[in-house]
């Protein structure tokens, strides 16, 4: 395998998402160490995979099987955006360090609310751990679904919004929290229409990540933004939006 081609850099992803078995991290960290280049894509990854860090109770690598399948299921949706013939080695680059992003982004929410469930229900600890199995099964799908080719994505500051069969989606990290009094305020702009409407309310959690699903659906949207509201949100933004983002 040529170090620089496109198969390695998928392994230099792997690496810094944690979901390479030992032999394989061992033998990319040794080539990170040496490779300037590859330490620079390496330093972009890794601030959006250390999401993953602080979720996960289990590092996603323990399981060499685990993370052989994790591997080739993350970078199978990774990939299939890219395989049309115009998909050159350029766009693969730009393309690949904000899907890692959302992978992290999603991944490391999901093991959060799975973590608080766990920590939060000991009495029923043993039946949990009968499902978890199956919950980060169920997870997993989902993520790939939202990576996956017939998802849309959209980036943005820190985060990304993702259309799904009909859904839509704000990804977010690195999110400060709003001041007191204050929440973040989603808000849609429907096909044809000059006004934005108000949608739900939130605050990221204690590591800045916040992932919030829309109640309207992907097809009749033409753009999204957030905007910082006072607590209970408002009828019509009240302050600058911290993005906006058109879908069409």
């Amino acid at each position: 395998m040529n170090l620089h081609d496109d198969a390695f850099l998928d392994e230099i992803a792997c690496l810094a998402l944690g979901v390479l078995p030992e032999a394989e991290a061992q033998t990319a960290a040794l080539h990170v160490g040496s490779c300037e280049s590859c330490r620079a894509l390496y330093a972009e990854l890794r601030p959006a995979a250390d999401l993953i860090g602080y979720a996960a109770q289990e590092p996603l690598g323990s399981d060499e099987v685990g993370a052989a399948r994790r591997k080739r299921r993350i970078m199978a949706s990774v990939r299939a955006p890219l395989h049309a013939p115009q998909a050159a080695a350029a766009r693969r680059r730009a393309y690949l360090p904000w899907a890692a992003t959302a992978a992290a982004i999603l991944i490391a929410a999901g093991f959060g609310i799975q973590n608080a469930n766990l920590r939060n229900d000991y009495d029923r600890a043993a039946r949990v751990a009968q499902q978890s199995s199956a919950q980060r099964t169920d997870f997993e799908r989902n993520v790939l679904g939202l990576l996956g080719p017939h998802a849309k994505r959209y980036a943005i500051h820190n985060g990304v919004v993702i259309a799904h069969d009909g859904r839509l989606y704000v990804a977010l990290h690195q999110l400060p929290p709003p001041p007191d009094g204050k929440v973040y305020q989603t808000w849609t702009l429907a096909n044809g229409k000059k006004t934005m409407t108000p949608g739900g309310t939130f605050v990221p959690n204690r590591d800045g990540i916040a992932f919030i699903e829309l109640a309207v659906s992907a097809y009749d949207v033409a753009a999204v933004a957030v905007s910082v509201e006072p607590a209970g949100g408002s009828r019509a933004p009240t302050s600058k939006p911290t993005f906006v983002r058109k879908l069409t």
